[in-house]
């Protein structure tokens, strides 16, 4: 069984390493695995590696 989740928004701007790392902490308080991750509309400068937000689900292993 997964569970989707969005994190961020329109006001949100961080790195996609950032975003990867809130999203297994996520996963794992739920006592899951994270299964899928994109990130959303690209921000920062350009190269940078930014993203508003993510989109994410979580699994049971």
């Amino acid at each position: 069984m997964c569970t989707d989740h969005r994190d961020g928004g329109e006001g949100s701007c961080k790195d996609e390493a950032l975003w990867r790392s809130y999203s297994v902490k996520n996963c794992e308080l739920e006592k899951r695995t994270l299964a899928s991750l994109t990130f959303d509309t690209p921000c920062g400068p350009t190269g940078a590696g930014g993203a508003h937000g993510a989109t994410y689900q979580c699994c049971k292993p």
